[in-house]
């Protein structure tokens, strides 16, 4: 095994979890985490360009106007909508049908 101490991952409310070192993060604060730690890491731009389209979803649900296009501000300053994150899922890993499906959604 790894690293040592026996730390458990636990859940907390919002769909939260508090991680072994003690961080408190959600899905898309872990997306995010795992887009800065590896760039080339496509199914995480995909995945946050999911929570984004479901978020956009839920939002065009509860209001008579269509919702504003929701922006991710990435570690390196970036500020990209739900469709530029799934393009750059796919850019990074063009043979994964799963980006390109995320952009037809």
């Amino acid at each position: 095994g790894g690293g040592g101490g026996g730390g458990s991952i636990t859940t907390a409310p919002c769909c939260q979890l508090t991680l072994p070192d003690g961080r408190v993060m959600s899905r898309k604060d872990m997306f995010l985490e795992a887009a800065r730690i590896d760039p080339s890491c496509g199914s995480a731009f995909r995945h946050l360009a999911l929570l984004l389209a479901r978020q956009e979803l839920r939002q065009s649900q509860t209001k008579v106007l269509p919702p504003p296009r929701e922006v991710l501000v990435l570690h390196d300053g970036r500020a990209l909508t739900r469709v530029q994150l799934a393009v750059e899922a796919v850019r990074l890993e063009p043979r994964m049908s799963r980006g390109l499906v995320c952009l037809a959604v």
